[in-house]
């Protein structure tokens, strides 16, 4: 589009060439002996919107998501050896009515206003941003680990997660949990027997002992601890998750953390990126923005009808903000469409697991 002074250029962004539909990725790929037995992951961080991928032509499978990493389980396709990957990504309006379309404003007639699938801010991309890599995994692994911390009556974490799959001998395997401070320093660890009876699920309760100063996350002191995860025989390469120990609450409309009341002084964020038309997914880049957020005295930021990507977690952890993510869906039609509004529940599911 020619770029005049119109009604039409400030509406939106505008991409001087646009290709909707189907884009395809090939490339060889060497899979080393000592991945034999191991569980094969392909990840790609950000995908707008469908993933579909094929090794040596065996179609494997798809992933459909706008929010969360697209992850392909190719175990059974890759043993050692060369193959062709092959990936297939589809940036189509999928699934309906996530958007109303902007009728009110013609200049804007043609544009989806949810946020993550929209040409008002970000543009309809196509490709695949972020991490994008094969992982190899030991069979047993942790799949997802989740705390939830706590610092009254006394100082525990609710840990949650699972399991990639549960250990064959069916009696369960153990599993030793390291607490480290900000420095690094070993604070606490535990050993928890994990997968008996076949079951993949993580759940039980650490009570910390009484001797550690545990230290409380807020926006004016963001301190962050660390857990990580392995299984007894090999600790070499252990899950982590870094957190703050807090506890956030509702009463009455109003939030507390800690039992001190918090008040949000925010922004709104709508995925508005015009010199490159996608988010980054790199720290530094989330760094800059909550920076200047706080420099102007914000703790607070809302991603109208998207979610970034998980460095924008990263970076307020370390800042001290609150982030306030929602689904991709700016519609009057809620409901109105079944497959989309299962789509929508899946999307909520797989943002909390990420």
């Amino acid at each position: 589009m020619k770029p005049d002074l119109t009604l039409a250029t400030l509406a939106r962004l505008q991409t001087k060439f646009s290709y909707v539909g189907p884009a395809w990725y090939r490339r060889q790929i060497d899979v080393p002996a000592a991945w034999a037995g191991h569980r094969i992951l392909f990840e790609v961080e950000r995908v707008l919107w469908e993933s579909q991928v094929w090794v040596d032509g065996r179609y494997v499978g798809r992933c459909d998501s706008l929010i969360a990493p697209h992850v392909h389980d190719l175990s059974a396709w890759l043993p050692p050896g060369r193959h062709e990957l092959l990936v297939r990504i589809d940036n189509r309006e999928i699934h309906p009515g996530i958007s109303h379309r902007a009728t009110s404003y013609p200049a804007a007639a043609d544009a989806f206003l949810a946020h993550a699938y929209t040409n008002h801010t970000q543009t309809i991309w196509n490709g695949m941003l972020g991490a994008l890599r094969l992982v190899a995994e030991p069979s047993l692994a942790i799949e997802r680990l989740a705390d939830f911390p706590r610092r009254q009556p006394a100082a525990a974490m609710r840990i949650e997660g699972r399991l990639a799959a549960a250990p064959a001998n069916g009696r369960g395997a153990p599993f030793r949990f390291v607490l480290r401070g900000a420095d690094g320093q070993a604070l606490a660890e535990r050993v928890e027997t994990l997968g008996a009876a076949g079951t993949t699920t993580i759940a039980f309760d650490w009570v910390l002992p009484s001797g550690i100063d545990i230290r409380p996350w807020n926006e004016f002191s963001p301190l962050l601890y660390r857990i990580e995860a392995s299984p007894v025989e090999n600790t070499s390469d252990p899950f982590a998750v870094r957190f703050g120990f807090r506890q956030l609450q509702a009463d009455a409309g109003e939030l507390s953390l800690d039992g001190r009341r918090i008040f949000l002084r925010g922004t709104l964020e709508c995925a508005v990126f015009p010199l490159t038309g996608y988010p980054p997914t790199d720290l530094d880049s989330w760094r800059r923005i909550m920076q200047r957020a706080k420099e102007w005295g914000l703790n607070h930021l809302r991603f109208h009808s998207w979610c970034p990507p998980e460095a924008a977690f990263d970076a307020v952890d370390e800042l001290g903000l609150y982030l306030q993510v929602e689904l991709p869906h700016w519609s009057l039609e809620v409901g109105h469409h079944p497959a989309t509004w299962e789509f929508l529940q899946a999307e909520a599911g797989r943002m909390l697991a990420a």
